[in-house]
């Protein structure tokens, strides 16, 4: 009968039941919220949606601070908390707070929901100390592109103090030539400090974790030649995969679900990947990797960092296959070293700690 009742309610009113629901949900998310007499720090625009190299980079933020930090009060407000209860977050926040940004892929015109995020943090809290976690900035080159580079670089420039970390030098370039006397520093993706994952037996797996968006560059016909080399494989077993994961994601699910996926890259054999932190996954499992650029060449800029590590290769179209088979054939165990990157976060805390104290933040 409740299915019957349901099938005849009208889908406007359904749509008004769940956002009745989902600022109930939010309310109680934002009364929650702790905040110290002094000494805040703000992490803004972690996601609630279920990407998780984005909820990585998240838990990874909330690791630098209680490892670098640990004298501050931390508050993290998501994305949809921020939409949610954005009229209330306006007055939680006071001038004095320091206010930090995920970090990401999404400055730039590519993905305007974070550029936007980004850009009403700076207008509504542009007296406060603001920092940008490390990002990727791609705009694109066309009147677009142009017309929205003009609207970041007002906005930016209306901040009193804002301090912005990029993660592979294409993006460094980019704002140095583009952005006058802004404060940018080249720091490794969050991710690299590394994630706390169990050690398991190898399992004869190829994962394929590859890009259907605009930021695809890779063909048709090297995924098919992909396929086709593995499937002269028969002792291989063919896993296509994502580090998007729809299902049962929530907030307060989203560590449970990024470690299942964390495990599945672990026990596998291989990955094949033109995703960032498909790369950058297998890289803090010690997982082989043949890894493709993307259409913002984040990956070969973030590659950059671990290019040393010999069970990671970049490649392109024209070379893939025989670092393709050399990996199917190896039987080495490799392990991350977080000690290969610890300089690089024991700097990013140093600098920022100066920025907080208002002191000259130069160029390590």
């Amino acid at each position: 009968m409740k299915n019957l009742i349901k099938k005849f309610i009208p889908e406007d009113f359904k749509k008004e039941i769940r956002t009745l629901k989902l600022k109930k949900y939010y309310k109680k998310r934002f009364l929650n919220l702790k905040r110290a007499d002094n000494k805040n720090i703000i992490l803004i625009g972690t996601p609630e949606y279920c990407n998780l190299g984005d909820t990585a980079l998240a838990l990874c933020e909330l690791k630098f601070f209680e490892e670098y930090f640990e004298e501050y009060n931390i508050v993290e407000i998501t994305d949809r908390l921020y939409k949610y209860e954005h009229k209330n977050i306006l007055k939680f926040i006071t001038p004095d707070d320091i206010l930090f940004i995920t970090g990401g892929g999404f400055l730039g015109n590519l993905w305007m929901d974070g550029e936007n995020l980004v850009r009403d943090v700076i207008r509504n809290f542009s007296s406060n100390k603001i920092a940008i976690f490390p990002q990727t900035m791609f705009f694109e080159k066309d009147i677009s592109g142009i017309k929205e580079l003009k609207k970041t670089i007002t906005y930016w420039e209306s901040a009193k103090d804002l301090l912005v970390m990029t993660r592979e030098e294409n993006s460094y370039n980019f704002i140095n030539n583009n952005f006058s006397n802004q404060k940018v520093r080249l720091y490794p993706d969050m991710v690299l400090s590394g994630m706390n994952v169990k050690k398991c037996d190898r399992e004869n797996v190829v994962l394929l974790c590859l890009r259907n968006d605009k930021e695809r560059v890779l063909s048709k016909e090297v995924s098919d030649k992909i396929k086709q080399i593995l499937d002269k494989r028969p002792e291989m077993r063919i896993q296509e995969i994502d580090t998007i994961v729809w299902d049962g994601f929530s907030y307060e699910s989203r560590e449970k679900i990024l470690y299942n996926l964390l495990q599945q890259f672990s026990k596998s054999k291989l990955v094949i990947t033109d995703k960032l932190h498909g790369m950058i996954f297998a890289i803090v499992t010690g997982t082989p990797c043949v890894v493709f650029d993307n259409k913002t060449r984040k990956i070969s800029g973030v590659y950059k960092w671990v290019e040393k590590l010999p069970y990671i290769k970049m490649v392109y179209e024209k070379n893939f296959e025989k670092v393709l088979l050399e990996f199917l054939n190896d039987t080495k165990t490799y392990i991350y070293d977080t000690a290969l990157l610890k300089k690089e976060f024991d700097n990013m805390a140093a600098t920022v700690q100066k920025w907080i104290k208002r002191e000259e933040v130069k160029d390590e």
